[in-house]
């Protein structure tokens, strides 16, 4: 018997057709920085399609010269 794993059994996520999206990232840091980018992509694409986008990034650290790189 085949098993199949948590991506295969996952449903499709079928969202509203809204004509404005507000995103909210909490931490830019080490992750938060990397989703910012694919979100910025994201958003591009939708943008697109003629919605209205609202993209805000909170994050409450002060940046250090050790951290610019990321």
């Amino acid at each position: 018997m085949l098993e199949l794993t948590a991506y295969q059994q996952a449903l499709p996520v079928l969202p509203r057709n809204h004509t404005r999206i507000n995103f909210i990232l909490v931490g830019a840091g080490g992750t938060g920085g990397f989703l910012a980018e694919d979100l910025c992509r994201i958003i591009l694409q939708l943008q697109r399609t003629g919605k209205e986008i609202n993209f805000t990034i909170v994050d409450g650290d002060t940046v250090e010269l050790k951290n610019i790189t990321r």
